[in-house]
């Protein structure tokens, strides 16, 4: 290899037709190479460096320095201490020495470097590889199919491709890539940013990793790994499967909802809707926003908490925190036994939900068409079946409970209990206390009783035998007036309504269209409640 020197002048040096080094020092210097794979050191100054054929390389040290290469004259490279773009027709650029300086590419295939310092490397166009060194380096390979490693350093990628590559090492800093396009993170890369507006998809990897949305409307994956994910604007989807991760969402940010399979999971601020994938049994919480909660097959309990919140449990055995007058309540046919629990003034079941439990200060339930079981809590309630055969527990407090239409069966628990009967049908009382409970009667099915509202019945009205084939068919001396309606049995508890009265001649001839069984009074400690007109009184109920 032929060295050839310039001094302090303004050189003009020339090489061979082989590889040959030429270094020019401070002048203002023009190095051609000629022919051969040639270093072209032009020095301080500004300098003009030609390689001509071959694969030359270039030391760039002043920003005023210029590399001219013509088309098909080998693989050439700049190895450069000043931030630097490649001129035309060469293929590589190195970055020299500890300063955190530029380089860029131009339209060919390039071959990029870093330094120790803190890069920022462009490819622009065709396919680049960009290799970023040790320090906290930004590589941006521009259009085309890019291959980019940061190395040791936080490092910060720009992806615009869906063939670009990120390359990265396990424990080599903490590493981000901003990208314009769907992306999902590949190994040892913590950071993903969404740019532009466009709807886009993220995808973390097995770390923990943060994952930032866009405007556009975003989906969210963070993977395995507690993850952070953050929607910004547009309507954002989260998909959660780990406890620790953080949904991040901005007030007024579009309307927001997160996907899990979590066992758990209570919405962050700003986020509209919770849907439960999977089979496990789920618990959902809601916001202060209006919520919509969507359960899964397994057997969730959905609390909307605070705002107008609508809960869908699906298939399962469900449980709905109701705490809203305007929460919405949503079941299918045959979508399980499900359960409100409602801490309302005033509660009736959906469509398809069986059971209610009030809680808190709730004090009216009412049931559904469905076969209900309503539960009252340590407040005065008023419990009303509605149709279907109901199951009534008033719990503590002076309850009222109506069983509606069906077979009731109704539970007054401790206080003073009324037990309302809209019309014959054969409801079981349980725990009736002739000292305390009161029975109400229907005035409007009852009307024979020939009683105002409110008031207590005539004891005329009411006869007590002792047993069912008396009630309905034996002796009339037993009758204390022909119109007399009521007939209890202390053989068996049942309590009867006699529309004929007694005056054709008794009630031989049956209790009439409109009479029957009204309810039965079940034993308490052993044997079934003595009652009395006294317990009795007409009501206009509902």
């Amino acid at each position: 290899m032929a060295r050839i020197k310039g001094n302090s002048n303004r050189n003009t040096l020339k090489g061979t037709q082989r590889h040959d080094s030429l270094q020019g020092f401070s002048g203002n210097d023009r190095l051609t190479g000629e022919k051969g794979n040639d270093l072209l050191d032009g020095g301080k100054g500004q300098d003009a460096l030609l390689g001509g054929l071959g694969n030359d390389t270039y030391i760039v040290d002043h920003r005023g320095d210029r590399t001219i290469e013509l088309a098909n004259q080998g693989v050439d490279t700049v190895q450069t201490f000043v931030t630097y773009r490649l001129g035309n027709h060469i293929e590589r650029l190195v970055l020299k020495g500890r300063q955190s300086i530029q380089g860029a590419g131009n339209g060919l295939n390039n071959y990029l470097v870093g330094n120790t310092g803190n890069n920022l490397l462009r490819g622009l166009a065709g396919k680049d590889r960009l290799m970023g060194g040790t320090g906290n380096d930004i590589l941006d390979g521009g259009t085309g199919e890019d291959v980019l490693i940061g190395g040791v350093g936080n490092d910060t990628y720009l992806v615009d491709n869906i063939k670009d590559r990120v390359v990265e090492a396990a424990n080599q800093g903490i590493d981000t890539v901003r990208s314009s396009i769907s992306y999902t993170l590949r190994s040892h890369t913590e950071n993903l940013i969404l740019t532009g507006t466009q709807n886009l998809d993220g995808t973390g990897n097995s770390l923990a990793n943060s994952i930032t949305g866009n405007s556009g409307h975003n989906v969210l994956n963070g993977g395995a790994g507690a993850d952070i994910l953050m929607g910004k604007t547009g309507d954002d989807t989260y998909l959660v499967d780990d406890i620790a991760d953080v949904t991040i969402e901005l007030a007024n940010g579009g309307i927001d909802r997160v996907r899990t399979a979590l066992a758990n999971y209570r919405l962050a601020d700003h986020i509209e809707y919770l849907e439960f994938t999977g089979t496990q049994n789920s618990t959902g919480t809601g916001n202060d926003l209006s919520n919509t909660i969507i359960g899964n097959a397994g057997n969730n309990i959905l609390d909307g908490a605070a705002g107008v919140d609508k809960l869908i449990g699906g298939l399962g055995n469900d449980t709905y925190l109701v705490s809203d007058a305007g929460d919405l309540v949503v079941e299918g046919i045959a979508e399980g036994i499900d359960l409100v629990k409602s801490s309302l003034a005033d509660y009736t079941l959906t469509e398809q939900v069986e059971n209610l439990l009030l809680v808190g200060n709730a004090i009216k339930g009412m049931g559904n068409d469905l076969a209900n079981t309503i539960t009252g809590n340590a407040a005065n309630n008023i419990l009303f079946g509605g149709d279907g055969n109901d199951a009534l527990f008033g719990g503590v407090g002076d309850d009222k409970l109506i069983g509606g239409v069906g077979i009731d069966t109704l539970t007054g628990g401790a206080g003073v209990d009324t037990f309302a009967l809209l019309e014959t049908g054969g409801d079981i009382i349980t725990d009736f206390d002739p000292s305390n409970d009161i029975i109400a009667l229907n005035q409007t099915a009852f009307g024979l009783l020939d009683q105002i509202v409110g008031s207590v019945l005539n004891a005329s009205k009411l006869v007590v035998v002792n047993s069912d084939a008396v009630a309905l068919g034996g002796a009339l001396d037993l009758l204390p007036s022909p119109l007399t309606r009521l007939i209890y049995s202390t053989e068996s508890g049942n309590l009867f309504y006699d529309a004929n009265g007694t005056s054709l001649p008794g009630i031989v001839n049956g209790l009439g269209e409109g009479g029957g069984l009204i309810a039965t009074f079940e034993k308490v400690l052993g044997a079934v409640p003595t009652l009395t007109s006294a317990n009795f009184v007409v009501d206009s109920i509902v």
